[in-house]
């Protein structure tokens, strides 16, 4: 026995056309609306950072800092004790990022077509070597 298998697009059934239906004028289709976001981890570090607290440190009580400032001496702490990455930041944030040198040539790229003949013939020298066409622009002496 053959079994024939018929292929229909999705939404072209006869129970799925029925079932689409237009909204009607004031009709709500998600009455409780989207849901309320949770609290991102930026937005929980900014209300707890300037927050002040009580800490011991070398046996002296109640020494009162904000959770910034501890983080920051926790980050002088860490790059005291040999932290690289924790010094780098450190100076990165009081002196700056060291800017990166970019090289290569800077211009207006040109198609070939566009090229003169002279450079052209600059650019296949530069990439052989210096030798193609060395001997056409400085003669030998005699």
């Amino acid at each position: 026995m053959v079994e024939e298998i018929t292929l229909k697009k999705r939404g072209y059934s006869e129970k799925s056309r029925a079932n689409l239906k237009p909204f009607k004028k004031g009709e709500v289709h998600n009455p409780k609306g989207r849901p309320v976001k949770e609290q991102s981890i930026t937005e929980a570090l900014r209300e707890l950072a300037p927050q002040v607290l009580e800490i011991t440190i070398g046996g002296k009580k109640n020494t009162t800092k904000t959770a910034v400032q501890l983080m920051a001496l926790g980050m002088y702490l860490k790059a005291i004790k040999g932290d690289a990455s924790m010094a780098r930041e450190i100076i990165d944030r009081l002196e700056g990022k060291v800017a990166q040198p970019i090289s290569g040539e800077i211009g207006v790229y040109k198609g070939t077509k566009e090229l003169t003949d002279e450079e052209l013939s600059d650019i296949a020298r530069r990439r052989s070597g210096g030798a193609a066409g060395a001997s056409q622009s400085s003669p030998e002496p005699s």
